[in-house]
């Protein structure tokens, strides 16, 4: 199945440290709408128009919390290193046209922004000033910092023309991530694209998990449904000594998983296997020694679908959203696979959705099912996201 391939993510919101932050109270309909959005940039989510040159309008109040800071734009070759932090960065492109006339016959970064958020919000874009700002920096090759240090310099007729055609993709409901190609998780950059799935900041709660319970500096690692890699990704990023398996049944996915497990420098770390589940896994001797399995399955039934938000329904891989009318089948399937590959006390660490855990309990952890469910944790907006069962023929994971 194509994308992140059994392993769906819902929006949320995102941290990256061991601890998770208190929730904050939201009532269910906003939790309802949090789920059918796609992932948004966010962390310094500030507009142009904080800038107090360019009275740009300002950003709803109301945006999710938890929205990690985007990933930096890519830059074109030949541009060089970007400017440190604190000096002057020099023109933007287009600023070196000479003459009295020449910069006005150019549109500027503040005028540009303006444009594009105007047709942003007239589209029904949640964040359309961000947005803009994100595309015009990726356009140019800057941080969005330096478009708020140069508000007023020209940009050439070239560039202002790609920037116009991203924003009418985003427009028409396009991902911003499909339109830059790169999504933080982590803090650490992914590359994304139709084949995998966004990577959601409420994911990295399983993270969050797997550190607060290994107790091994090498544990044995399985990610099921790996996708973008973010998940194998982190786990080899923050625990050096670990050995993680990742699988998908997408070859597509996994030439994105490997592409960043290359760029981040894990790629040595990760073994990737196409296959369903954990099939791909049988006969390598891992039966009775893994210490974590995590996993991000689809988990919207096939009748939500039509409620979620175009940017997900109509370009996140299908198979990576649902598993059919029954929302739990690939919940099911894991129960039944994961726990012989286990050692005793190994943990199965996995991603629910909204109102999904008495259910879950129930398949997890009911009779004969070799787990014994020792946690969950709730997303920022209270809503149980992750749940844990441990294997009963044993306690804490050995040292």
């Amino acid at each position: 199945m194509p994308g992140r391939a059994l392993a769906a993510q819902e929006q949320g919101e995102g941290h990256e440290g061991p601890a998770l932050a208190p929730a904050r109270p939201r009532g269910p309909e906003a939790a309802r709408r949090d789920r059918a959005r796609p992932p948004q940039p966010g962390g310094h989510r500030g507009a142009l128009g904080e800038d107090p040159h360019l009275q740009l309008p300002a950003e709803p109040a109301d945006r999710p919390p938890r929205q990690p800071e985007p990933a930096p734009p890519a830059r074109p070759p030949g541009r060089g290193p970007r400017p440190a932090a604190g000096r002057h960065a020099g023109p933007l492109p287009g600023r070196a046209a000479q003459g009295r006339g020449a910069r006005l016959s150019l549109p500027t970064a503040a005028s540009l922004a303006r444009e594009g958020t105007a047709v942003l919000r007239r589209a029904g874009v949640a964040a359309p000033a961000a947005d803009a700002e994100a595309l015009l920096a990726h356009v140019l090759g800057f941080e969005r910092a330096h478009l708020h240090a140069e508000p007023e310099s020209a940009v050439r007729d070239e560039d202002a023309a790609r920037f116009r055609d991203l924003v009418a993709r985003r427009a028409a409901r396009v991902p911003l991530q499909h339109l830059t190609g790169v999504q933080e998780f982590w803090s650490l950059r992914f590359q994304v694209g139709p084949a995998v799935l966004i990577p959601r900041p409420e994911s990295e709660l399983l993270i969050e998990a797997f550190l607060r319970l290994n107790r091994r500096p090498d544990p044995i690692v399985v990610d099921v449904g790996t996708g973008s890699g973010c998940l194998a990704i982190v786990v080899a990023h923050e625990t050096p000594g670990a050995l993680v398996h990742a699988t998908d049944v997408s070859e597509e996915a996994l030439m994105v998983a490997r592409l960043n497990a290359a760029s981040l420098d894990v790629a040595g770390r990760i073994a990737f296997y196409r296959g369903d589940l954990l099939e791909p896994l049988g006969g390598l001797g891992l039966e009775g020694q893994v210490d974590f399995i995590l996993s991000n399955p689809p988990y919207i039934g096939e009748g939500e679908l039509a409620s979620l938000e175009p940017e997900v329904r109509d370009h996140d891989p299908r198979p990576a959203l649902t598993p059919g009318p029954d929302a739990l089948a690939i919940h099911r399937r894991l129960a039944a696979e994961a726990p012989p590959f286990l050692r005793p006390g190994g943990c199965l660490v996995v991603e629910m959705g909204a109102g999904q855990e008495a259910p879950l309990r129930r398949i997890y952890g009911g009779a004969g099912s070799g787990l014994d469910i020792v946690e969950t944790i709730p997303d920022l907006a209270g809503i149980p996201r992750v749940l844990i069962g441990r294997s009963e023929h044993g306690g804490i994971l050995p040292p």
